[in-house]
Parts: C-alpha cells; sequence; structure tokens
C-alpha cells in the first residue's frame, strides 16, 4: 500500500466518522434546496461544513456526475463553481490526484484558490447515516498532499488545503428515486483573510457545485428516459 493510499484511508475513517455523528452540528442556513450545517475544525482555526441534497434522480445518474473524472482527459465541464479540474496523476482505479482551481469569489474579494489533492472513491453496505437509508452509500473522499512533479501554485492563485473532506451519496427505502448527497468541506483556503469573509466563501462556493450536480444529474436522467420521437 503506496503511502497515498495510507493518506486516503486515513481520511475516509475521519470523513466516516463526521457523517456518522449526526449530534454535532448546528444548523447553519437553507439556501434553494441545499441544508447548511457546520461546526468546528480539528485541523484549523475554522469550521467544516456540512450541506445535504435531495436530487430527483437516480442513484447511478448522481454518481456519474459526481465521481472524480477517471482519465487524464476526463473534466467537469458542467460545473460552473470551479475554472478547472485536472488529473495529475492517476494512481489506481480508486485514487487519483488531481489540481482543482476555484474562481473568485465573494465579488472579488477572495482570490481564487489552487487545491493539489487525492480523490479515493469507496462503497460501503454497513454504515448507516439515515434510517430510511438504503445500505450502499459511494463516498467521494479528498484531502491535500504534497505531489512534487505537479510543480507550484498556479499564477494569480493562492494554495488551499482541504483537510479530510468528502461526500457520501445514498438511496432512501422510501423514495428510491431520489438521491440523496452529504458533503462535508473541511477547507482551509488560506491567506489572511478575516474569518467572516472565509465564513461566505466556502458556502457559496459548494452549494453552487451541489445545485450544479442536480441540474446535471436531472437533465441526464430526463434525456435518458425521454421518449423517442418518430
Amino acid at each position: 500500500m503506496s503511502d497515498y493510499n495510507k493518506l486516503a484511508e486515513v481520511a475516509f475513517e475521519e470523513l466516516k466518522g463526521m457523517a456518522i455523528d449526526q449530534d454535532s452540528w448546528k444548523f447553519y442556513k437553507k439556501k434553494k434546496d441545499v441544508v447548511m450545517s457546520y461546526r468546528k475544525s480539528k485541523h484549523f482555526n475554522g469550521n467544516i461544513f456540512k450541506f445535504k441534497l435531495m436530487i430527483a434522480a437516480p442513484f447511478d445518474v448522481v454518481w456519474e456526475v459526481i465521481r472524480p473524472a477517471d482519465t487524464m482527459e476526463g473534466s467537469k465541464k458542467w460545473d460552473k463553481s470551479i475554472s478547472s479540474y485536472s488529473v495529475v496523476k492517476i494512481l489506481s482505479d480508486d485514487l487519483q490526484i488531481a489540481r482543482v482551481l476555484t474562481h473568485t469569489s465573494v465579488l472579488g474579494t477572495v482570490a481564487a484558490r489552487e487545491f493539489l489533492d487525492i480523490f479515493y472513491t469507496k462503497t460501503t453496505k454497513d454504515v448507516e447515516l439515515n434510517k430510511d437509508q438504503v445500505g450502499v452509500i459511494n463516498w467521494i473522499v479528498a484531502r491535500s498532499v504534497k505531489y512534487p512533479p505537479a510543480g507550484g501554485v498556479s499564477k494569480g492563485c493562492v494554495r488551499g488545503t482541504n483537510h479530510p473532506t468528502g461526500y457520501a451519496i445514498y438511496v432512501l427505502k422510501s423514495d428510491p428515486k431520489q438521491t440523496v448527497i452529504e458533503a462535508f468541506i473541511n477547507t482551509d483556503i488560506g491567506g489572511l483573510l478575516p474569518q467572516r469573509i472565509v465564513e461566505l466563501a466556502v458556502p457559496v462556493q459548494q452549494c453552487k457545485y451541489l445545485e450544479g450536480v442536480a441540474v446535471e444529474a436531472c437533465t441526464r436522467w430526463q434525456m435518458s428516459s425521454a421518449p423517442l420521437s418518430m
């Protein structure tokens, strides 16, 4: 097992713990269909944000949209919350290193950020996050790493750090046509910004991302289920 595999597994265990612990989160606000909560991070002087969203599309369709790109050429062209996503190194079928660049945010107050992260995918059948949940959960785990071949920070960007972060995707027994995404964003965006600005930037970016996932998944589902014209 490589050092990157070990880092991924450690990050997964922390992410799973955050997801199972339902009681430590404080409600933050709701934006459209995204419910946001928060709690203190143990990794930096800031908060972890939790986001929960239900999407009216099947699990397989949502997973195909949200999962990390699996080729060097793969990208998330539908994702308007970032300016660039590029695979730097594929380590295995379920583990890769990728570079993500964000846009400026909060009316230009927050400069573009760059993250160099491992992205790890995993499926579990024995973790319960919701009493109404079907057993299987697909996870996307991310955390920032050092990878010298990737070079330095892109021009005009500030290097941000993702501490154990990720997504849990599952289906409800009561409504199998709905897919649930729970996101846990444990991100230190770096720089010298006041905390109140940071607390705006992270939820704005993540809500935009999740809303993009929902739109793309629903669009793909509607296209695949539409009757063929004669």
